[in-house]
């Protein structure tokens, strides 16, 4: 343990090269989405006093990608600016599923999947030349309020809102040159004492 260092081969540090991804720029976008829904298929219409919406985005594995159903995507990358600012545009895709319940918890319809559907935003972040976008999700919320259908008097329709809340980076593959104790060298591990018992 060089200098106080844990697990450092080396007590003087040395300058090497090392590739790694840098972040050039990067944000935290908040997306707050209200949809009128149709009352599916197989519920009684309008709902009956008391009843209910569960509502989940889906994050399973979609077949054809091997990507999340819900996700968030860097579509384009606008050409920099002279200081090298872009518009980035990302694309979110948001799958959900849906269960109404009577007043006792009783499933009237569902799950019914609602999607894929598609909505864009553009952020100005510093994306020079040869960098490339990533966007992930870091939290959603899913809520859904039975209102009367303003087209349709008489009838329900569903409004459910969808909060996501994703990071926005702008990365690059890059060499840097660091001041590196060489390796890191694992010590032995250990284990708490146990106390004896009879065998």
């Amino acid at each position: 343990m060089p200098n106080g260092i844990p697990g450092c081969e080396l007590e003087v540090p040395v300058v090497d090269c090392i590739e790694v991804l840098k972040v050039y720029d990067q944000c935290i976008k908040e997306d707050v989405l209200p949809q009128q829904i149709a009352i599916p298929g197989g519920c009684p219409n309008p709902l009956p006093a008391g009843a209910t919406v569960d509502c989940a985005l889906v994050f399973d594995i979609e077949a054809a990608t091997g990507l999340p159903e819900t996700r968030c995507e860097i579509i384009n990358i606008g050409t920099p600016d002279a200081e090298g600012f872009a518009d980035v545009t990302v694309r979110q895709r948001i799958v959900f599923d849906i269960t109404i319940r009577d007043v006792f918890g009783n499933i009237l319809c569902g799950p019914s999947r609602i999607g894929p559907e598609f909505f864009f935003n553009t952020v100005l972040l510093f994306a020079p030349n040869g960098t490339f976008g990533q966007c992930r999700i870091l939290s959603s919320l899913c809520f859904c309020e039975i209102i009367p259908d303003p087209d349709n008097p008489g009838f329900d329709v569903l409004l459910c809102t969808k909060k996501i809340c994703k990071e926005i980076q702008i990365k690059a593959l890059v060499k840097l040159c660091v001041p590196t104790y060489g390796f890191c060298v694992p010590a032995p591990c250990v284990t708490r004492p146990q106390p004896e018992f009879p065998c």
